[in-house]
C-alpha cells in the first residue's frame, strides 16, 4: 500500500468501518459489499484480501459475543439443547 494518497487511506478506513457495520448488522456480507468499493479506491485485490481476512475474524468475533450475550441474558434455558446424541 505504498504510494497511496491521504484521501485513499481515509476512504479505505471508512470502507472497512462501513463493512464492519454491515457484517455486524446483517451477520454476513461485509467483505462481499466492501471489496468492490475498495477496488475502486485502489485496484489491487491481493493487497486487500489479507486485511479483509483479519477484518472478518474481528467482526465475526464481535457478532458471536453479541449473540452469546443476548442468549445468556434473554431468560431462556440455562443448558444447551441439542438433537445430537453423543456417546462416550
Amino acid at each position: 500500500m505504498e504510494g497511496l494518497e491521504n484521501w485513499q487511506f481515509v476512504a479505505i478506513g471508512l470502507l472497512f468501518v462501513w463493512g464492519g457495520f454491515v457484517r455486524s448488522g446483517l451477520g454476513f456480507g461485509g467483505a462481499v459489499l466492501t471489496l468492490p468499493f475498495l477496488l475502486m479506491v485502489h485496484n489491487a485485490p491481493l493487497v486487500f484480501l489479507p486485511i479483509i481476512a483479519v477484518h472478518l475474524l474481528f467482526f465475526s468475533f464481535i457478532t458471536v459475543l453479541r449473540s452469546q450475550h443476548k442468549a445468556r441474558f434473554s431468560g431462556g434455558p440455562t443448558e444447551l439443547l441439542s438433537n445430537l446424541v453423543f456417546r462416550t
